[in-house]
């Protein structure tokens, strides 16, 4: 029995009882509910937001189905003006910011609905065929032959089973349906005075959308922008995540609830990319901040027990004022967050050509010395302390060299938003030689006034040492100005070719000018 580990039986041994063992059982146990403790106070955080977005999306959801069923209740009504000759006139609305949900709750209102994507439908005889079928819920054509088009087979239908419903299209981004496309079918569908249609354009901005579409017949129609949200100031879906962090173990920063607000403006992306933003930076806050670095860190049972008492006080009344510490339990804005940014196409492109120098914060490295100055002041620190730290670590060749790349990349982004400042004050077509000529010309007159700045600058550090200089320049004028001319040509090409890409312009057509563009809208 003086052995420390003595059999009894077979496979059985009896370990003697070590107090050191127990207590270090124990404060494994301890940290480990420490860290439990912790983990479900971030998932309560996470929760309590995603339930503010939810309840954020079904109000508005609830907001645009009333907007929707007065808008029908309006048309349903008889005119108070009764004319001679009735004319008949096509109910159109125009809905911005549409909900997600919009499209399985539609349903719901008096009237049989159906929905049709805007990319669905890429000329008339699909969009045609596809509006029929989805009324009819019968496959047009499928074994036999008929005289009747889609839509005269949608009145036919609604006659025998339409029950007196109105009918409405839901045309759902109808911003990605060709315009000429979308034209004919409204005409196509005004002409049917017998087919009680209502049409529904869901679109990301009605002020560019009705700039680009345009009517075969414009007296066929009538056209109601329905609103687009709540009216008053602070009731976006981003807003009411801000508040509900109030009531959240994590709290969100003035400053980083300042940066989702700016970015929303700039770049768009709606509550969905404001959701990715906070679920990375809840993510980088429980693996990387003083709070968690502390929970890891605990020596002795002491600590954690202290520990422990503060992550209970704050899951059990996040809101309690008493509570130390409060520094320990905000989220504030991290410059890595950026990188899951997901920006709105159409916002954030026509934000970037109309103002490219606003985009530059996002890229610390290519921020310019002189910043716009109407840039968000969290926005400004946070590039000016990227951009020290990033000139400290550089060396003086490196920091000349990085000084030259910044000035060209002015220019270019100078170039850029003139190019764009002439494709907007142009009409629906755009001639490609009058915008290169306009384009040169007003990089022309940029240059002489860089000139005439540099000389009053320069004034009289002037020297003998310049005749020289003068020389050299004078032999080099030539290739310098053909040199110019070149790169400002392919500044130009690139720019019309890459405008095509995104749908900002598109060809004529076969056997038109095809020195002239049409303005589109595409994406944007």
């Amino acid at each position: 029995m003086g052995d420390r580990l003595h059999s009894l039986s077979k496979g059985v041994f009896v370990i003697p009882f070590e107090p050191t063992a127990l207590n270090q059982e124990d404060r494994e146990n301890n940290h480990s509910s420490t860290r439990d403790t912790l983990d479900r106070l971030y998932e309560t955080t996470l929760q309590i937001y995603e339930d503010a977005r939810a309840e954020y999306e079904q109000e508005k959801t609830n907001e645009q189905l009333d907007d929707i069923s007065d808008w029908l209740e309006r048309n349903k009504a008889t005119t108070f003006l009764q004319l001679p000759q009735k004319a008949n006139r096509l109910p159109v609305a125009i809905l911005q910011n549409a909900s997600s949900s919009l499209a399985d709750r539609i349903t719901s209102l008096d009237a049989t609905c159906y929905t049709l994507l805007g990319r669905d439908a890429p000329d008339v005889p699909a969009a045609l065929r596809s509006i029929a079928i989805g009324f009819t819920g019968d496959t047009l054509g499928s074994g036999r032959k008929s005289s009747r088009t889609s839509i005269d087979e949608v009145e036919k239908w609604w006659q025998a089973n339409g029950k007196g419903l109105p009918l409405m299209l839901y045309i759902q981004d109808a911003q990605t349906m060709p315009a000429s496309v979308l034209s004919e079918i409204t005409y196509i569908l005004a002409l049917h005075a017998g087919l009680p249609v209502r049409l529904l354009l869901s679109v990301s901005s009605a002020a560019v959308f009705l700039s680009s579409w345009g009517h075969i017949e414009p007296s066929s129609i009538d056209v109601s922008i329905l609103r687009s949200g709540r009216s008053r100031r602070g009731a976006g879906g981003i807003d009411s995540i801000i508040r509900s962090s109030f009531e959240a173990p994590f709290k969100i920063s003035e400053d980083l609830a300042e940066e989702l607000r700016s970015n929303e403006a700039l770049l768009g992306g709606g509550v969905a990319a404001a959701m990715k933003t906070l679920k990375w930076l809840l993510l980088y806050h429980s693996l990387n901040s003083p709070l968690a670095l502390l929970v890891e860190k605990t020596k002795n049972s002491d600590q954690e027990r202290v520990v422990q008492s503060l992550l209970n006080a704050v899951k059990s009344n996040p809101t309690n004022p008493s509570i130390p510490r409060k520094d320990l339990f905000e989220l504030n804005p991290h410059p890595d967050m950026f990188s899951v940014l997901n920006p709105a196409p159409r916002t954030s492109i026509l934000h970037s050509l109309s103002d490219p120098q606003d985009i530059l914060p996002f890229f610390p490295a290519s921020a310019p010395e002189k910043q716009s100055p109407n840039r968000h002041k969290s926005t400004k620190r946070k590039a000016a302390s990227a951009s020290m730290d990033s000139e400290k670590r550089r060396k003086p060749g490196e920091l000349e060299e990085l000084k030259v790349n910044e000035e060209d990349q002015i220019l270019e982004l100078k170039r850029l938003q003139t190019l764009f400042e002439l494709w907007k004050s142009a009409g629906k077509t755009v001639n490609l030689w009058d915008w290169l000529d306009s384009f040169q010309g007003e990089d022309e007159r940029r240059t002489e006034e860089n000139k005439e700045g540099n000389g009053a600058r320069v004034g009289s550090e002037q020297t003998d040492k310049d005749e020289n200089i003068d020389k050299e320049s004078r032999n080099e004028a030539p290739k310098r100005v053909t040199h110019d001319e070149n790169r400002l040509h392919a500044t130009f090409i690139r720019f019309v070719e890459e405008a095509r890409m995104l749908g900002l312009i598109r060809a004529r057509g076969k056997g038109r000018r095809a020195d002239e563009v049409i303005k589109s809208v595409g994406i944007v």
